[in-house]
């Protein structure tokens, strides 16, 4: 008797977990907005997972009997068709204003269309081209201008390029006010430097394939984040982080200052 109690229990338990994974996957696949013609396509579900995911992109609040939102459309189409072939893909959504007006209303949206800029947690109107090279220029120009060094191959092929390099040292995920300053430098000051991301909490299990370049004494045990500025010659500094940090690391960039030599 106690036997079979047993194994009904044991099956209802297996019958149990298996309802709620399914019903975490289903909840999960609903959370991930649909394409159409290349946009993702937003509603309350997917909004706010789809921004979280997104260092920079473009939404188009819209109403589907607004013409001027229907004269948008296609050109909105193609450029999110072209960015999503870059390398890596680039998403533009759109959501239904008019539908999901209390989502809407969240981003003071009140005319269709509105296109609003969503960058690293902020948003802001967007008052750029509406034309489709406009639309694509406008997204490239505002993203990241830093190169990520994922293993030594890539760190050795970027230091070895001629010019100043900046490196941001931070845990991953990259948070906070300097890993911030740090993309915001790296946009403003791509004319001066070229910036690459770091972003690795593993100091002492990498350290070693960087040694070549002097950087194993600075990184290995190091606290993150830290800004490390390269010159033409190959030798280290630390850029001082104190006060306003992208005034800071623009001042290291620019004429030196803060500087600290490290190797």
């Amino acid at each position: 008797m106690s036997s079979s109690m047993s194994w009904k229990s044991a099956l209802f338990l297996f019958v149990l977990c298996a309802a709620a994974f399914a019903s975490k996957a289903v909840s999960a696949a609903a959370a991930s907005p649909s394409l159409e013609e290349g946009v993702a396509v937003l509603d309350p579900s997917n909004f706010d997972g789809f921004i979280a995911s997104e260092t920079f992109t473009l939404v188009e609040f819209y109403a589907p009997w607004c013409g001027h939102c229907k004269s948008l459309a296609p050109k909105w189409a193609e450029a999110a068709q072209i960015l999503e072939k870059d390398d890596p893909p680039i998403r533009i959504a759109k959501l239904d204003a008019d539908a999901h007006s209390e989502l809407a209303g969240r981003f003071d949206v009140q005319g269709y269309p509105t296109i609003k800029v969503f960058r690293s947690g902020s948003v802001e109107e967007y008052n750029g081209p509406r034309e489709t090279q406009g639309i694509v220029d406008f997204v490239r120009s505002n993203l990241p201008a830093h190169t990520t060094l994922a293993d030594k191959k890539e760190y050795d092929a970027f230091v070895k390029e001629a010019g100043k390099k900046v490196i941001g040292v931070f845990r991953v995920p990259a948070k906070g006010a300097v890993s911030t300053a740090f993309a915001n430098a790296a946009r403003t000051l791509k004319k001066e430097a070229t910036f690459g991301l770091w972003a690795d909490g593993k100091y002492d299990a990498k350290a070693k394939a960087y040694a070549k370049h002097n950087i194993e004494s600075i990184v290995k045990g190091a606290k993150a984040p830290m800004i490390l500025v390269v010159d033409n010659k190959g030798v280290f500094s630390k850029c001082s982080l104190s006060g306003d940090k992208l005034a800071a690391i623009t001042k290291c960039v620019t004429d030196g200052e803060g500087l600290t030599k490290l190797a």
